[in-house]
């Protein structure tokens, strides 16, 4: 009645549904969620920053065996603390994205 209400069908017209999850990994399950359109194109950006970061990854070898870093793990494991999981795989991402060369970039990934 207040206007206040948005169905996933109509946010999904508006954004990318991968922005939306985004925005609700970002905040912690026992929280409350801060929703607005300037939340939603914060995760825009940051979703196509972590793209960016992986186009320019395109040459870096895959491990398949590779496991998530341990901070990521620990966080996710502390009450499934997604913003922190998500903030230490930002860090990373940054770290990759200041990396010159495969090899750089191939030890940050294996992090």
């Amino acid at each position: 009645s207040l206007g206040n209400v948005h169905l996933v069908d109509e946010l999904r017209r508006h954004w990318p549904a991968e922005a939306l999850r985004l925005l609700l990994l970002n905040a912690h399950y026992r929280q409350p969620l801060d929703w607005s359109d300037a939340a939603v194109q914060q995760a825009v950006r940051k979703l196509d920053r972590l793209y960016a970061v992986l186009q320019d990854m395109q040459d870096v070898a895959i491990d398949a065996d590779a496991t998530p870093p341990e901070e990521v793990r620990a966080a996710l494991h502390d009450d499934l603390n997604t913003p922190r999981a998500l903030a230490v795989l930002g860090e990373l991402a940054g770290e990759a994205r200041r990396a010159e060369g495969p090899a750089a970039r191939s030890a940050r990934k294996q992090d």
